[in-house]
């Protein structure tokens, strides 16, 4: 309001002041839009620049979790980033780079991951690679939610179909999720490891898994070969739970497995 009053003051008594009164009225208007254009510079920059480069980065590497990407982006700065997608590339063009047992080639994505871990440190790109999950499993849970606010379909009878909603025609996302990161295809055993321990100490484990896969991995009792990341889950569960009620555990799957075989000769 009362630069309102003053900058029509200014016009009124421009003959007095002349081009003196010109100049203070730019200057007071600049110094009212600078800072709001500042601010709006800084906010969207990033915002613009960032997809770019990351996009083009995982066309590159053939590398499907762009969100990850983004995220190491965000941590490493556009310079280091750069920096290990060169180095991968240069490495992928020769003799490539082989995982941690030996047994074959490491993907472009996995080139480009093992750098960044090296250059950002195991536990901070573990923590970036765990803040990933969990958004992913934010996002399909809303997607679950935006699932069950849909009025469900009827039948003839007038009736829903409560199958597919049911806690037991559906094992658990959080299952789910780790069987296909685990490349694990016992699924009902997983299952009954999650609703033992709790969601808390299952994603622990999860979380462990993937951090012995990421390093050296964990050999098999003989040492004859490395152990499959199911394996390791198995071998972190059946000491998170103890080894007698573990080995219980898997008898009971495995009893319960042969007689859904048994079932189909039976009828």
């Amino acid at each position: 309001m009362v630069f309102e009053w003053f900058r029509e003051a200014l016009k009124l008594l421009g003959a007095h002041f002349g081009t003196s009164g010109k100049i203070i009225l730019e200057s007071m208007e600049n110094e009212t839009s600078v800072p709001e254009k500042d601010v709006t510079d800084q906010a969207v920059r990033p915002q613009t620049d960032r997809p770019t480069e990351v996009t083009e980065a995982c066309k590159e590497l053939n590398e499907e979790n762009v969100d990850l990407v983004r995220r190491i982006f965000e941590c490493l700065g556009a310079d280091k980033f750069v920096k290990i997608l060169k180095d991968t590339k240069e490495i992928q063009a020769g003799k490539g780079l082989k995982t941690a047992d030996g047994s074959r080639n490491r993907t472009a994505g996995g080139v480009f991951l093992f750098f960044a871990s090296e250059v950002i440190g195991r536990n901070e790109f573990n923590r970036i690679c765990s803040a990933n999950r969990k958004a992913k499993r934010k996002l399909k849970q809303q997607e679950k939610d935006r699932h069950r606010n849909v009025k469900p379909k009827l039948d003839s009878k007038g009736s829903n179909h409560p199958k597919e909603e049911s806690a037991g025609s559906a094992l658990h996302d959080q299952v789910k999720e780790a069987c296909t990161e685990l490349n694990e295809n016992n699924k009902e055993l997983v299952a009954q490891i999650h609703k033992r321990v709790g969601s808390d100490k299952f994603a622990d484990l999860v979380k462990e898994t993937l951090s012995i896969e990421a390093s050296e991995g964990m050999k098999t009792a003989d040492g004859s070969r490395r152990r499959t990341p199911g394996g390791v889950f198995m071998y972190l569960a059946s000491n998170e739970i103890g080894k007698s009620d573990f080995n219980r555990m898997c008898s009971a799957n495995r009893k319960a497995k042969r007689k859904l075989k048994q079932k189909p000769s039976d009828s």
